[in-house]
C-alpha cells in the first residue's frame, strides 16, 4: 500500500501479540511470586520473634532453674549429676535464642531493615513492577497507529514477514509538516538563501 493516505490514529501495522502477551504473563506471574515472597518473610520474621520470646523467657527459667540446682547440689541436697544437667539444659536454651537472633537477623535483611515495609515498596517487587510495566509497553507497542494524517511512503511489507528491530519499514509523510528531501550540488549551494522560493 505504497503512496496511502491515512488519517491520524489508523493502524499501520501489526505486530503479532502472542509472545508479547506471553512476556506480560509471565512477569505478571514474577510480580506475583515477589510479593508472595515478602509477605512470607514478614510473617516468618514475626513468627520467629514470638519464637524468640517464648525461648528467652525458657532460657531464664531454665537460667534460675541451674542456680538453683546449684545452691542445692553446694548443700549437698541435690546430686550434682542434676545440676549438670540444669546446667546444660540452660546453656542449650542461650545458643538456641543465638540461633533464632540471627535467624530474624537474616529476615530482617531480607525485608530491607523494616518489617513494616509494604510490599510494593520493596525493591524485589519495584523491579518486577518496572517488568510487569514493560512488557504491557511492549504489548501496547505490537499496534502501530499514525501519530497524524498523511501518506504512507515507501511501504514494502507482506503480511507474515519479519522485520527486525530498529528496522525503518515505511515513512508517513504528515499532511501538516511537509517533508521534503533535496539533493544539491554543491556548486548550486552557494545560491541558496534563508526564506527563498521553491518549487516543489
Amino acid at each position: 500500500r505504497d503512496h496511502e493516505r491515512v488519517e491520524a490514529g489508523a493502524v499501520l501495522l501489526r505486530i503479532d501479540p502472542a509472545p508479547f502477551r506471553l512476556a506480560l504473563e509471565k512477569a505478571e506471574a514474577e510480580l506475583d511470586a515477589a510479593r508472595a515472597l515478602v509477605e512470607t518473610a514478614r510473617a516468618t520474621y514475626r513468627e520467629t520473634l514470638s519464637e524468640l520470646g517464648e525461648l528467652e523467657s525458657r532460657a531464664d527459667y531454665l537460667a534460675r532453674h541451674a542456680r538453683r540446682q546449684e545452691e542445692l547440689a553446694s548443700r549437698g541436697v541435690a546430686p550434682t549429676a542434676r545440676m549438670e544437667e540444669t546446667r546444660s539444659d540452660a546453656q542449650v536454651a542461650r545458643e538456641r535464642i543465638n540461633v533464632v537472633r540471627q535467624r530474624l537477623t537474616r529476615l530482617l535483611t531480607t525485608l530491607k531493615g523494616d518489617p513494616d515495609l509494604p510490599a510494593d515498596e520493596h525493591p524485589t517487587v519495584r523491579e518486577r513492577v518496572a517488568d510487569r510495566d514493560r512488557a504491557a509497553l511492549d504489548l501496547a507497542r505490537t499496534t502501530v497507529v499514525a501519530p497524524a494524517g498523511g501518506t504512507v511512503v515507501n511501504m514494502r511489507l507482506q503480511s507474515g514477514e519479519q522485520v527486525r528491530a530498529a528496522t525503518p519499514v515505511f515513512s508517513l509523510v504528515s499532511d501538516q509538516r511537509p517533508w521534503v528531501e533535496a539533493n544539491l550540488k554543491e556548486n548550486t549551494l552557494t545560491h541558496v538563501a534563508v526564506g527563498q522560493r521553491v518549487e516543489v
